[in-house]
């Protein structure tokens, strides 16, 4: 310990002390420490860097338990998670924005819309290498890349026809396997087939995170409120190999030729990649997969327990509550979502179904459309969807303002 810590130890040392916070009161066999993920929040004015979301897990739900309200996570892995938790915390800070109240994180711009302050910076961190493209072709962990003359360069491997496509988890299955549509550049899963028994895939978490580099990690319905944000770095604990990490996360949008003509606000970001120099502790790298996440963000200040394999909360005894739905689920960022736009005026916004909502962010959808031609041109594949039946839950049942009360019901056991 006597070593100087490296920009990446800190992001991790900054996580995995969070988390052991978090989850102090909870057991090991419960926490599902197997993967962990982390936001920290970089403010340069004060130099400050605050832990804003905590993800664990690294299950998807089973097929069987879809519903068509938005009531259940359905992928539990911990990046997906602590991306929205991310998004728990900025639905916060925007509240204070449109009701005049101090954020150090917002302020206004141009029609209307909300911008991250230049001086705040947003960092990834992931204690083993993200599913699909960025960890199946990395066998062991390698060092960081270095910066030159100020500047980090990406230097992607492409050597094997394989790296670079699309890959998705599969229900009951090891691994990822690549995907390849019949017609179109994005397919979609039926609900009338995956119910009743055909096993349900999801997108890697490699290509999740691919696609926040292109289109944002906001989202399309906070995309109408604001401009994109990117992750500014992303650091791995271990499996880390630098030429597959910048193929997986970014530099396969870019294999044949610069993108050039995207919408206003948007890019391929490129972000800093790097490992920890500290070797895990060994008691981390032994932990046993569980069906079991935690997550937590700074806004809600509390921990909650679901269940990766039914997106349902989870009621462990020490993170007790009488609800059955996560605060991450869509119903519950709608609902955030209609809340703002009650502040900020803009309940226009907000149409009959969660889809139809998510549409008239047009920006957000022209880039979606860009990124799947893209990867679909390069022969990457095609992009799965979920079933779409999920996404057209209505919006007249949520509320537009309002914290849902059992928030604040969530109570920690202590030994």
């Amino acid at each position: 310990m006597s070593e100087p810590l490296t920009f990446q130890d800190r992001i991790a040392k900054l996580c995995h002390e969070k988390f052991d916070t978090v989850v102090a009161d909870i057991p090991d066999n419960l926490a599902g420490r197997k993967v962990i993920a982390g936001v920290v929040m970089e403010s340069k004015a004060n130099q400050k860097f605050d832990v804003i979301s905590l993800a664990s897990g690294n299950r998807f739900i089973k097929g069987n338990m879809l519903t068509t309200n938005g009531q259940v996570l359905v992928d539990s892995h911990a990046e997906i998670l602590a991306n929205r938790g991310m998004r728990r915390f900025i639905y916060c800070q925007l509240k204070k924005l449109w009701k005049g109240e101090e954020t150090s994180v917002f302020q206004k711009c141009e029609k209307g819309k909300a911008a991250v302050i230049p001086d705040v910076k947003f960092h990834r961190y992931i204690s083993t290498a993200p599913c699909g493209d960025g960890a199946i072709f990395t066998h062991s962990t390698g060092t960081s890349s270095a910066l030159h003359d100020g500047h980090h360069h990406h230097h992607p491997i492409f050597d094997d026809t394989k790296q670079g496509l699309l890959r998705t988890k599969v229900e009951q299955g090891e691994g990822q396997i690549p995907f390849k549509g019949v017609d179109g550049v994005v397919s979609y899963q039926g609900l009338d087939v995956v119910r009743p028994g055909e096993r349900l895939r999801v997108m890697s978490c490699s290509d999740k995170i691919c696609k926040w580099n292109l289109l944002g990690m906001q989202g399309a319905l906070l995309a109408n409120l604001m401009e994109p944000v990117y992750y500014t770095s992303i650091t791995l604990g271990t499996l880390y190999s630098h030429g597959h990490m910048a193929r997986a996360m970014c530099c396969r949008l870019e294999k044949s030729s610069k993108i050039e003509s995207l919408p206003h606000g948007h890019k391929v970001n490129h972000p800093l990649l790097g490992a920890v120099s500290r070797k895990d502790d060994p008691k981390r790298s032994v932990e046993k997969s569980t069906a079991h996440s935690i997550n937590w963000n700074s806004a809600d200040d509390c921990p909650e327990m679901t269940d990766g394999t039914t997106g349902l909360l989870h009621n462990s005894g020490f993170i007790r509550t009488d609800r059955t739905k996560s605060r991450l689920c869509k119903e519950e960022l709608l609902k955030s979502f209609k809340e703002n736009c009650a502040n900020a005026g803009l309940l226009n916004l907000v149409k009959d179904d969660y889809l139809k909502t998510k549409q008239t962010s047009t920006t957000y959808q022209t880039c979606k459309i860009i990124l799947y031609a893209i990867l679909n041109s390069q022969g990457y594949g095609t992009w799965l969807g979920l079933p779409r039946e999920c996404q057209e839950f209505g919006t007249s049942t949520t509320p537009a303002v309002g914290r849902p009360q059992s928030y604040s019901q969530v109570v920690l056991k202590k030994h």
